[in-house]
């Protein structure tokens, strides 16, 4: 009785033995796997923490390359607010030099007209129709167009066409330009020719007017259309200087200027 006991707690201790060797041995095994496993989280870990090392790499690049061109973009955005207020006052000091100018060639304009106001401008006498001396024409010529008192005797410093040199494709006669010795000649020449209107030489219509600097005859110019008009009706009375046209409207003189 007591040997079978022994041979049954024998084969007890036995099979739990061969238990304890075989979950010991499956842990084991297991421990194995999770090692590898956790083995392989680690690599992948390690790499992760790879690529975010370079990634802070590159933002940190990226970071430092867009604060200099921030810093960039401030200096350029400081050099156009220069300029743009350099621009500013250049404008403000051209247009005062635009402004000077202007004035500037008011004034020499005004001069050069001052200048020639012992001038006259003769237009429509025939070529040669002087022959070969023009001043000694002139002096014997104007008193018999227009009816001057034969105590004046004009005094005439030089008299010339211009242009001077004739051009084949001009179909009218050259202008003459005269130039008296006295204003008070120059002034009875033209105020007789106002008062006569039509001035005639061989049938030859022969305008006198006073002489100008091209600048005021260019201004005139532009009252051409009106004039003829004005002309048509009897109402046109000429010029004031430099640029005023003239005209007679309801009993009153009235002057016209261009802006």
């Amino acid at each position: 009785m007591n040997q079978k006991f022994g041979s049954k707690e024998a084969c007890v201790c036995i099979l739990t033995a061969a238990l304890l060797w075989e979950a010991l041995a499956g842990r084991y095994a297991m421990h194995g796997t999770l090692n590898s496993r956790l083995d392989s989280i680690d690599t992948r870990l390690n790499t992760i923490s790879s690529s975010i090392s370079t990634l802070q790499e590159l933002l940190a690049t990226l970071t430092e390359r867009v604060s200099s061109n921030e810093a960039r973009l401030s200096e350029a955005e400081n050099k156009i607010s220069t300029l743009d207020d350099s621009a500013g006052t250049q404008q403000t000091a051209v247009a005062k030099l635009r402004g000077e100018l202007a004035q500037l060639l008011t004034k020499v304009d005004d001069l050069e007209n001052w200048s020639r106001r012992k001038n006259l401008r003769i237009t429509g006498l025939p070529e040669k129709a002087e022959g070969s001396d023009l001043t000694k024409f002139l002096r014997e010529m104007l008193p018999v167009w227009l009816e001057l008192s034969a105590d004046l005797s004009l005094e005439i410093e030089r008299a010339h066409r211009t242009p001077t040199v004739l051009s084949g494709a001009r179909t009218t006669p050259q202008n003459i330009t005269v130039q008296f010795l006295r204003y008070i000649d120059k002034d009875a020449v033209l105020r007789a020719a106002q008062v006569k209107r039509h001035v005639l030489h061989n049938n030859s219509t022969i305008p006198i007017f006073q002489g100008f600097s091209a600048e005021v005859m260019r201004s005139r110019r532009e009252f051409e259309a009106v004039k003829k008009a004005l002309a048509a009706k009897h109402i046109y009375r000429g010029f004031a200087y430099p640029a005023k046209l003239r005209c007679l409207y309801r009993g009153r003189i009235h002057l016209l200027k261009l802006e």
